[in-house]
């Protein structure tokens, strides 16, 4: 569904990329509603800036998944404070090896769900602790 020439560095780009990792801010400005989705048809609809970042997760996870890239959902502010990163808590990893895709869509549309607007900024600590999360693999 996309020009040959996107869908050529789509595959190229696709072939050095191991794993894409992104990094949700769920801080409490992104409950202001000054966001916009853009559906199917062309429409544009209002919505806050955490229905944005929900609906952009749920497409990049949904495309990953054709493409075969695996992809790491990580909340800037989870529910409780740890050090480390904890699957199905902090981070929800798309992978299309990892079983049903659309049982891993319901499942980071319940992250998402259960993790709405809160809390300050942590830029900075969630940083290193995605980078500690990554390292081993890379």
């Amino acid at each position: 569904g996309v020009p040959a020439g996107l869908a050529r560095v789509l595959r190229e780009e696709d072939a050095a990329i191991a794993l894409r990792v992104f990094l949700l801010d769920n801080s409490g400005s992104t409950s202001e509603a000054d966001g916009r989705i853009i559906d199917v048809s062309g429409r544009v609809w209002g919505c806050t800036r955490w229905d944005e970042i929900t609906e952009m997760a749920s497409m990049q996870a949904r495309w990953n998944l054709q493409l075969g890239t695996p992809c790491e959902f990580v909340l800037l502010n989870p529910t409780t404070a740890s050090e480390e990163l904890r699957e199905g808590v902090d981070f929800l990893r798309i992978d299309a090896d990892r079983g049903a895709p659309v049982t891993q869509l319901k499942d980071l549309d319940a992250l998402l769900k259960a993790n709405g607007p809160r809390g300050a900024t942590p830029l900075v600590q969630r940083l290193r602790q995605v980078r500690a999360h990554i390292l081993p693999e890379a």
